[in-house]
């Protein structure tokens, strides 16, 4: 039985493992090897050791090849194609193979860091890890961090694993985060040991731990290793050892289920998970402990490391390799063999002496040319004119021209060059683009309209009309930013600009519930319906993002790099959701139809290949070229690059060439922010084309407050008081300040229009009109739309903020003066500002840089089309189904006949908390009452979208209780957001009228609009103007004697409680004696300080489910008679 299990009759180990000792590499003896990884390209293995040594052995009979030292002990080695990484407990290094520095990457974040892991081999992505509640997710290709999670529920990340599907991390307290691997969110937490995780491993859905724990008063390994299940979260017998392990690892073998156990005493235990059978194997180390341990990606080859600095290797074979496709490792080169040295003193040898030209006329050629060598005196800058200079005797006296700065009691200037570069002002240049002697004291003001505005949105459905008007003259309906859709707003205002895409999006509705395109048109929709003194919302465009896992939300991420990738994903969207017959029309108005050629070099043979891109990427060669030349290279481009030849067969070098077939009627132009040569780009060719008249008059205002100044009009301090002051529309006085001109004129380097025109495959452009003879027809195409990235500040930029720049109406013939004098309009945020076509095409390299920049054809539709919609149909409320399978619930309401144009109807929705301060909420449930309250035309409840954790349930204000929102535990209807929205949006359209109690609120919510006609607010109803709002509960309480909301709100409680509140509305307007009913309540309300009454209500009182004409003759409240005189009574 003994044998059987390994161990003979001593109680030693036996060997049945089949591995056997393979090859030994000494170390140092005074350093332990810390960490053992094999290469995944090479035929090599990378040890790490607590000294900082980084050593690699090629072959697996350990012949040492590099070795390199870094600062401090190696905590992690993961290898990528390019060469190796190093983690210690302060940097990320890399280097090639060879030992050659890449980059060393250090942040606040990496202190004591403990783990590295890289998901897919080679991908150049990691996952960091250390003493700090910090995960970080490292790129090594851009030297960056992609994304940092901070662990609320871990104190740190001791090992870091992941699955294909999430992400796991283990702490110091023995818990397991289970992770989603695109948002980092934590999914589960699982309690494996008491003490910490000393390692563990993951393969599919089966997850192996090792740890220690509290025994006697003193920490202890646990003799045994834990299993659990993934799929379930359930944990399994675990599997019993005679030892404690310090390594868990599933064995990368050709099934699944084989896991190795290292011990640190040199004991080693295979074990099969399917048939729960093990082998038993002993490290001979001559008694020194294990630290290390690495598996060969070939399956062949075992590595161990000691406390001596020693690897051990075994194999199951005995021409065992370590990588079995790896490449050809690069070796140094043979040394060269030098020359025999020869003496000082001899001769003789051929190169004892050099001889050198003699020079006739005493001339060199490294002499200076004599024009150069002239003294010169260069007349020195004028001194500026200064005004207020009074004279005392023979000394002058002016104003101190930096007084208020550090610099004020030095009379030097500061000659700091860089900064001067950001203080010039390049409209003082003269038409050659030569600075002129005039310059500007002051730094480059970035306009008030491009920079954020403050506002803060009303609470409990306060006006908001005045505080949004001073934002916004124009009739465009602004989207305010929230839950980080600044990135995003500014490129949906875009695509709204352009009728023809806007009907597209509005003319779709499918069965996907985060359908982008989908949310794009509901969206749309609040765009147009809306006032312009209510803001759209993209509440749940956002949503949709985040539950299709868009990659770029990181906040990592620059605003410009998520407009590129937004931009990209909107086409890729419509591209799969839309029907063929809207996909074809998209296509016909937006995709570059281009040929792409490819010719090998060896064999030269050619392929064509058709293409359509959406939109064109604009690519950035070397020098200065227009920007006609610019569009005219990145759609004409050419390219080689390394690929396999299918015709010989052969990995060889590849050219491609781009021919354009067709230009759509609009171009949409990515100024690919990414690309290497962006900044420097642009800086360029603005410095050198760039111009602008002078600001007549910058203002410097200080930043106003929404609250209004006590004094009013008569306020003295009016240029720095921080208070709004007269009618609020200052702002738009201040941007008209803004835009006056002083002398100068316009130069711009986009054009507003260009003409191209294609032959032979090849697109020219150019922006002057072709002469009349040209026989080759060109298209005229105008700028309509731009997407800018903002920075609020020119001396140090930082790209925080987009913008959009559309053309406020469109003209399809016209002049050159008439085009000049087009207005448009910056989109920033609330704030909507018309200004001049120049204003709009003029771009700053250090404030303002194009994104996306849309042209349309002249002579085409898309910007003159009438806007239309889809009717939401019927078949909504038809098609509703429970996500739990289970849809008694709803069937009969199918059946129900849906309220018709003037109908009343009750609705309430209940919210539930997704942060822990309370400040991000969404819906969680939504009901609609028929007028009589008896039927129940809607009461969904919605779940969230895959990783969103729900923090509070807000169960006593909600009524809604965890296992509601459960797809397996819930007995309630239960849907998605997007299928109760366009059920509201139908009921929107047939004209019902919705009753119920701070709609503001629930709308707000939805993220749907509804016009003000269709909507009844007993809130406000019952409201004398600037008082507060009175709730629910004490409306019912004091008009209809009913009690609600006493131990949870119910949403269809509430529905039906408004419908009877709206009906005591009706009779007492009708009876004259609403006015003074109101001013009762309130004073009602002050004297009980809003509270409701202990006592008992009366017998009058009828269940909610009744219609109540009115109120008893001697109405009761609280048990209490109520007095004659009371506004209640008298009707």
């Amino acid at each position: 039985m003994m044998e059987a299990q390994g161990i003979d009759p001593e109680g030693e180990w036996i060997n049945t493992s089949g591995w056997n000792y393979y090859a030994f590499a000494q170390g140092n003896s005074l350093s332990s090897l810390t960490y053992a990884h094999f290469d995944n390209f090479e035929d090599r293995l990378w040890t790490g050791s607590e000294t900082g040594r980084v050593v690699s052995y090629t072959s697996a009979a350990c012949q040492r090849h590099t070795a390199f030292v870094q600062a401090g002990p190696i905590r992690a080695i993961e290898t990528f194609e390019g060469g190796v990484l190093s983690l210690t407990p302060n940097l990320l290094r890399a280097q090639t193979r060879s030992g050659l520095p890449l980059f060393t990457y250090s942040s606040d974040k990496m202190t004591s860091m403990l783990c590295m892991h890289q998901p897919t081999e080679g991908m150049g992505l990691v996952y960091l890890g250390g003493e700090s509640p910090n995960l970080i997710h490292f790129d090594v290709e851009s030297q960056r961090e992609l994304r940092m999670a901070t662990l609320t529920q871990q104190k740190d990340v001791c090992v870091v694993r992941t699955n294909g599907k999430s992400v796991l991390t283990a702490d110091s307290d023995g818990n397991i985060g289970v992770r989603d691997i695109n948002s980092l969110e934590n999914c589960r937490m699982l309690k494996c040991h008491g003490g910490p995780i000393v390692d563990f491993d993951v393969a599919g859905n089966q997850l192996i731990t090792c740890g220690a724990s509290f025994r006697a008063g003193s920490m202890h390994g646990d003799p045994y290793v834990k299993i659990y299940d993934l799929r379930m979260f359930r944990h399994l017998p675990p599997i019993p050892l005679s030892f404690s392990p310090l390594i868990s690892r599933f064995l990368p073998s050709y099934t699944m289920g084989k896991i190795i156990l290292v011990s640190q005493m040199c004991q080693v235990h295979l074990h099969d998970l399917n048939d729960n059978s093990g082998m038993p194997l002993v490290i001979e180390t001559g008694g020194i402990p294990l630290t290390a341990f690495a598996f060969s990606p070939s399956r062949q080859v075992m590595a161990f490391g000691d406390a001596a600095g020693n690897t051990h290797l075994y194999a199951d074979r005995e021409d065992a390799v370590l990588n079995e496709n790896a490449v050809q490792s690069e070796y140094a080169d043979m040394m060269a063999v030098h020359p025999l040295s020869f003496g000082i003193d001899d001769v003789s040898h051929s190169l004892a002496s050099i001889p050198l030209p003699f020079s006739y006329d005493d001339s060199y050629l490294s002499d200076w040319p004599e024009e150069y060598c002239e003294y010169a005196y260069r007349k020195a800058r004028p001194l500026p004119e200064y005004t207020g200079v009074r004279s005392h005797h023979t000394v002058q006296y002016a104003t101190n021209p930096r007084a208020g700065t550090p610099l004020a009691r030095f009379h030097l200037c500061p000659y700091d060059l860089e900064k001067r570069e950001v203080k010039e002002d390049w409209s003082s240049r003269d038409s050659d683009g030569v600075q002129t002697e005039e310059e500007v004291e002051g730094l480059v003001a970035v306009p008030r309209f491009y920079r954020p505005c403050v506002w803060k949105q009303a609470i409990k459905g306060g006006d908001e009309t005045p505080s949004l008007l001073r934002f916004n003259r124009t009739s465009r309906v602004p989207i305010e930013y929230n839950n980080g859709a600044n990135f995003a707003n500014p490129l949906i205002q875009v695509f709204y600009s352009i009728p023809s895409i806007r009907n597209l999006f509005l003319h779709h509705l499918c069965h996907d519930d985060h359908c982008l395109s989908c949310h794009v048109g509901f969206l749309f929709r609040m765009i147009s319906d809306r006032d312009k003194s209510q803001p759209a919302s993209s509440n749940n465009l956002m949503r949709s993002l985040r539950a299709s896992s868009f990659c770029a939300l990181s906040s990592s991420i620059a605003p410009a790099e998520k407009v590129q990738h937004l931009l990209q994903y909107i086409f890729e969207d419509a591209t799969k959701h839309l029907s063929p017959a809207d996909l074809s029309h998209l296509t016909s108005m937006t995709s570059f139809a281009l040929t792409t050629n490819t010719r090998c070099i060896r064999c030269s043979s050619v392929k064509s290949e058709g293409t359509d891109l959406p939109f064109l990427k604009i690519s950035y060669p070397n020098g200065d070229p227009s920007f006609c030349s610019l569009l005219e290279k990145s759609m004409n481009g050419r390219k080689s690059k390394q690929a396999e030849c299918t015709e010989c067969d052969t990995t060889t070098r590849i050219e491609e060439t781009l021919r354009v077939r067709c230009l759509p009627p609009l171009l949409f132009f990515d100024a690919n922010p990414t690309h290497s040569n962006y900044a420097s780009f642009w800086k360029n060719m603005l410095t050198k084309c760039e111009r602008r008249p002078k600001y007549a008059n910058p203002p410097q205002e200080a930043e106003k407050s929404e609250k209004v100044c006590r004094w009013g009009d008569d306020c003295r301090n009016r240029s720095s008081c921080k208070y709004a002051h007269g009618s609020a529309i200052e702002w738009e006085e201040e941007c008209k300040r803004w835009m006056e001109e002083g002398a100068g004129s316009w130069s711009h380097y986009v054009p507003r229009r260009f003409y191209a025109r294609i032959s032979g495959g090849i697109a020219a452009l150019q922006e002057h009109e072709p002469d009349s003879n040209d026989t080759t027809e060109s298209n005229a195409y105008d700028l309509v739309a731009v997407v800018c990235v903002v920075s609020d500040d020119a001396t140090a930029p930082s790209w925080k903020y987009v913008v959009a720049e559309c053309m406020e109406e469109w003209s399809a013939e016209g002049t050159p003066e008439s085009d000049a004098s087009k207005t448009w309009l910056i989109i920033n945020g609330i704030a909507i500002c018309r200004v001049s076509q120049d204003e709009a095409l003029h771009f700053d390299h250090r404030w303002k840089l194009p994104l996306v920049m849309v042209y349309s054809k002249r002579k085409s539709l898309v910007m003159t089309a009438t806007e239309s919609r889809m009717s939401i149909p019927l078949e909504v409320f038809a098609r509703d189904s429970s996500l739990t399978g289970n849809d008694d619930l709803v069937r009969e309401r199918r059946l129900l006949d849906l309220p018709k144009k003037g109908d009343i109807v009750g609705i309430d929705a209940e919210f539930i908390s997704m942060s822990k301060d309370g400040s991000k909420k969404c819906v969680g449930r939504v009901s609609v009452v028929d007028a009589s309250g008896e039927q129940i035309i809607m009461d969904d409840y919605i779940v969230g979208i895959d990783g969103e954790i729900v923090h509070d349930y807000l169960t006593q204000y909600s009524g809604i209780m965890e296992h509601d929102l459960c797809r397996i535990r819930s007995t309630k209807h239960l849907t998605t957001l997007k299928a109760s929205y366009v059920k509201l949006l139908h009921l929107i359209e047939r004209g019902v009228i919705f009753v119920g109690h701070a709609l503001f609120n629930d709308f707000s919510m939805l993220n749907i609009h509804v016009p003000n006609d269709q909507v009844r607010d007993t809130v406000q109803l019952f409201r004398l103007p600037q008082q507060r709002l009175i709730s629910l509960q004490f409306l019912a309480f004091h008009l209809l004697d009913l009690k609600i909301q006493e131990s949870t709100h119910d949403s269809v409680e509430d529905a039906r409680v408004s419908l009877q509140l709206f009906r005591k509305w009706q009779q007492l307007q009708e009876a004259g004696t609403l006015d003074s009913t109101i001013r009762w309540l309130y004073e009602e309300g002050k004297v009980a300080n809003w509270r409701l009454s202990t006592g008992s209500i009366g017998s009058n009182s009828l269940p909610i489910t009744s219609s109540r004409e009115s109120l008893p003759t001697t109405p009761t409240k609280g048990g209490t008679p109520v007095k004659e005189d009371s506004p209640v009574n008298q009707l």
